[in-house]
């Protein structure tokens, strides 16, 4: 372990995530301490910063804290909701309203937009997640416990199959096939001119 100092570092503001660095503990007193990269070729235990860390539960990606103000990190709706007012309403060049019905039917729709969301999403906004949790659920469940049984139980029949079918092949055609060749060796063919 080696322990350096770096300049104080302010606490960051409410609601604000820090990022951790692998390898890289970073201590609210400004210092900094580096731990080794741990060797578990051998599966034995190389530091006593391991052991600490085997007994800390994992982290659970579901009790994390959320980003209240990125609420789209995957960028799931960047191309596809487009539901600002520039991006829905436009007047060709030719044909402009007057300025003060163009300022007031964006602020209209900009303030309806906002209330009309807000309140969907108190009203169904808690059902709909229910609804899509279960349903996903659902899927996902599917998927382990019905899926991937049934396509893995279907890929060791058929590996089986691929493993006896070429021997069977084998014991029946391989016979078939040298008497019929033995029988049509035999003939022979006279080309000769029709009279």
């Amino acid at each position: 372990l080696s322990l350096s100092l770096s300049p104080p570092v302010s606490p960051p503001p409410p609601g604000a995530h820090i990022t951790s660095v692998p390898g890289l503990l970073t201590r609210p007193c400004g210092f900094e301490l580096e731990v080794p990269a741990i060797d578990r070729t051998n599966n034995r235990m190389k530091s006593s910063h391991d052991m600490a860390t085997k007994d800390r539960p994992p982290l659970d990606p579901h009790t994390r804290e959320i980003d209240l103000v990125n609420r789209d990190p995957k960028h799931l709706n960047q191309e596809m909701v487009k539901v600002e007012f520039e991006e829905v309403t436009a007047e060709p060049d030719g044909l402009h309203s007057a300025a003060g019905v163009w300022r007031v039917t964006r602020s209209t729709f900009t303030v309806s937009q906002y209330w009309c969301y807000r309140l969907l999403t108190a009203v169904c906004g808690v059902p709909a997640a229910i609804f899509w949790g279960f349903l996903f659920a659902c899927g996902t469940f599917w998927q382990v416990w019905a899926a991937v049984p049934c396509v893995r139980c279907h890929l060791l029949a058929l590996h089986c199959l691929a493993r006896t079918f070429p021997v069977c092949l084998r014991g029946v055609c391989d016979p078939l096939s040298r008497a019929a060749g033995g029988v049509l060796h035999s003939l022979r063919l006279a080309l000769g001119s029709g009279s």
